[in-house]
Protein backbone atom coordinates (compact mmCIF):
# COMPACT_ATOMS: atom_id res chain seq x y z
CA UNK A 1 0.00 0.00 0.00
CA UNK A 2 1.24 3.42 -0.93
CA UNK A 3 1.46 6.15 1.55
CA UNK A 4 -1.83 7.86 1.47
CA UNK A 5 -2.15 11.23 -0.11
CA UNK A 6 -2.95 13.56 3.13
CA UNK A 7 -2.40 17.37 3.66
CA UNK A 8 -5.09 18.80 6.01
CA UNK A 9 -6.55 16.16 8.03
CA UNK A 10 -8.68 15.09 11.86
CA UNK A 11 -7.76 11.90 12.87
CA UNK A 12 -8.30 9.72 16.53
CA UNK A 13 -7.20 6.81 17.36
CA UNK A 14 -9.40 3.76 17.34
CA UNK A 15 -11.58 3.56 20.57
CA UNK A 16 -10.83 6.99 21.91
CA UNK A 17 -13.53 10.31 21.71
CA UNK A 18 -11.16 13.33 20.99
CA UNK A 19 -10.49 14.13 17.44
CA UNK A 20 -6.89 16.09 16.52
CA UNK A 21 -6.43 18.55 13.47
CA UNK A 22 -3.18 19.23 11.70
CA UNK A 23 -1.07 18.52 8.78
CA UNK A 24 0.33 15.47 7.58
CA UNK A 25 3.79 15.37 6.47
CA UNK A 26 3.69 12.51 3.63
CA UNK A 27 7.10 13.68 1.17
CA UNK A 28 9.91 13.87 2.91
CA UNK A 29 12.52 10.82 2.56
CA UNK A 30 11.55 10.45 6.75
CA UNK A 31 8.31 9.95 6.07
CA UNK A 32 8.15 7.54 3.36
CA UNK A 33 10.39 5.59 5.25
CA UNK A 34 8.12 5.24 8.20
CA UNK A 35 5.50 4.32 6.17
CA UNK A 36 7.47 1.62 4.35
CA UNK A 37 8.45 -0.13 7.71
CA UNK A 38 5.63 0.69 9.94
CA UNK A 39 3.01 1.67 7.74
CA UNK A 40 2.98 4.88 10.55
CA UNK A 41 2.16 8.50 9.46
CA UNK A 42 3.73 12.07 11.20
CA UNK A 43 1.01 14.69 11.97
CA UNK A 44 1.52 18.20 13.17
CA UNK A 45 -0.97 19.61 14.88
CA UNK A 46 -2.82 22.21 14.02
CA UNK A 47 -2.16 24.86 16.59
CA UNK A 48 0.51 22.98 18.97
CA UNK A 49 4.18 22.76 18.14
CA UNK A 50 3.46 18.58 18.58
CA UNK A 51 3.82 15.71 16.55
CA UNK A 52 2.38 12.58 16.33
CA UNK A 53 3.41 9.47 15.44
CA UNK A 54 1.02 6.22 15.02
CA UNK A 55 -0.07 3.45 12.94
CA UNK A 56 -2.42 4.48 10.07
CA UNK A 57 -4.43 1.48 10.60
CA UNK A 58 -4.79 2.39 14.51
CA UNK A 59 -6.51 5.53 13.68
CA UNK A 60 -9.72 7.31 12.01
CA UNK A 61 -8.21 8.97 9.60
CA UNK A 62 -10.16 12.32 7.57
CA UNK A 63 -8.29 14.20 5.07
CA UNK A 64 -9.92 17.94 4.92
CA UNK A 65 -9.76 19.37 1.49
CA UNK A 66 -8.05 23.06 1.31
CA UNK A 67 -11.34 24.56 0.52
CA UNK A 68 -11.20 27.70 2.44
CA UNK A 69 -12.80 28.18 5.03
CA UNK A 70 -12.44 24.19 5.29
CA UNK A 71 -13.31 22.10 8.74
CA UNK A 72 -10.13 22.44 9.49
CA UNK A 73 -9.97 25.81 8.64
CA UNK A 74 -12.71 26.16 10.84
CA UNK A 75 -10.71 24.80 14.05
CA UNK A 76 -8.00 27.00 13.81
CA UNK A 77 -9.90 30.08 13.81
CA UNK A 78 -11.94 28.85 16.85
CA UNK A 79 -8.24 28.29 18.68
CA UNK A 80 -7.16 31.60 17.56
CA UNK A 81 -10.25 33.20 18.85
CA UNK A 82 -10.22 31.23 22.67
CA UNK A 83 -6.77 32.24 22.85
CA UNK A 84 -7.23 35.61 21.90
CA UNK A 85 -10.53 35.62 24.14
CA UNK A 86 -7.84 34.50 27.28
CA UNK A 87 -5.26 37.23 26.51
CA UNK A 88 -7.37 40.06 26.29
CA UNK A 89 -9.01 38.66 29.55
CA UNK A 90 -5.33 39.37 31.52
CA UNK A 91 -5.04 41.67 33.29
CA UNK A 92 -2.10 41.51 35.97
CA UNK A 93 0.84 39.90 34.06
CA UNK A 94 2.17 38.22 30.85
CA UNK A 95 1.48 34.66 31.20
CA UNK A 96 -1.51 33.29 28.95
CA UNK A 97 -1.26 36.46 26.43
CA UNK A 98 -0.70 35.91 22.53
CA UNK A 99 1.65 38.18 20.13
CA UNK A 100 1.91 37.92 16.80
CA UNK A 101 4.69 39.04 14.60
CA UNK A 102 4.52 40.15 10.69
CA UNK A 103 5.91 37.58 8.80
CA UNK A 104 5.96 37.03 5.02
CA UNK A 105 2.29 37.66 3.80
CA UNK A 106 0.63 36.95 7.28
CA UNK A 107 1.87 36.37 11.02
CA UNK A 108 3.74 34.04 13.34
CA UNK A 109 1.85 33.91 16.49
CA UNK A 110 3.19 33.36 19.72
CA UNK A 111 1.68 33.14 23.37
CA UNK A 112 3.57 33.73 27.15
CA UNK A 113 4.12 30.34 28.74
CA UNK A 114 5.67 31.36 32.14
CA UNK A 115 7.24 34.55 33.35
CA UNK A 116 10.09 34.94 35.57
CA UNK A 117 11.76 38.49 37.00
CA UNK A 118 13.21 39.14 33.79
CA UNK A 119 12.54 36.05 31.40
CA UNK A 120 9.38 35.03 29.64
CA UNK A 121 9.33 32.01 28.39
CA UNK A 122 6.98 31.75 24.71
CA UNK A 123 5.86 29.15 22.36
CA UNK A 124 4.42 28.99 18.97
CA UNK A 125 1.01 28.52 17.89
CA UNK A 126 0.10 27.28 14.55
CA UNK A 127 -2.67 30.16 13.82
CA UNK A 128 -1.90 31.63 10.51
CA UNK A 129 -2.84 29.44 6.86
CA UNK A 130 0.63 29.56 6.07
CA UNK A 131 2.22 28.25 9.58
CA UNK A 132 4.71 30.86 9.35
CA UNK A 133 7.54 31.58 12.05
CA UNK A 134 9.25 34.22 12.90
CA UNK A 135 13.13 34.03 12.59
CA UNK A 136 13.92 35.34 15.43
CA UNK A 137 11.47 33.54 17.95
CA UNK A 138 11.18 30.20 15.97
CA UNK A 139 9.11 27.85 17.57
CA UNK A 140 9.66 29.86 20.98
CA UNK A 141 12.09 29.84 23.97
CA UNK A 142 13.22 31.81 26.62
CA UNK A 143 13.27 35.66 26.08
CA UNK A 144 13.81 38.98 27.47
CA UNK A 145 10.79 40.25 29.28
CA UNK A 146 10.97 43.58 28.86
CA UNK A 147 11.04 43.43 25.24
CA UNK A 148 8.31 40.85 24.90
CA UNK A 149 5.90 43.29 27.43
CA UNK A 150 6.58 46.30 25.13
CA UNK A 151 5.55 44.11 21.92
CA UNK A 152 2.47 43.39 23.24
CA UNK A 153 1.61 46.72 24.75
CA UNK A 154 2.38 47.83 21.73
CA UNK A 155 0.13 45.34 19.67
CA UNK A 156 -2.67 45.76 22.35
CA UNK A 157 -2.78 49.40 22.16
CA UNK A 158 -3.00 49.07 18.19
CA UNK A 159 -5.85 47.09 18.62
CA UNK A 160 -7.57 49.48 20.91
CA UNK A 161 -7.17 51.75 18.22
CA UNK A 162 -7.86 49.26 14.89
CA UNK A 163 -9.63 46.39 15.95
CA UNK A 164 -7.95 42.64 16.50
CA UNK A 165 -4.61 41.43 15.15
Amino acid sequence: MDIPDLYQLKFRIKGKKIWHYGIAYTFSEEAKNLWAMHEMIEVEDAVLPKKYRFKYSDAEVVSIPCNYPSEYDKYVDNQLEKAQKKSRSIEKGLKGKLFSVPVGDGSAYYIIKSEKANIVKIEWRGFSLDRWHDNYFQEGGEFNKDRIADMIYQQEGMEKLFGAF
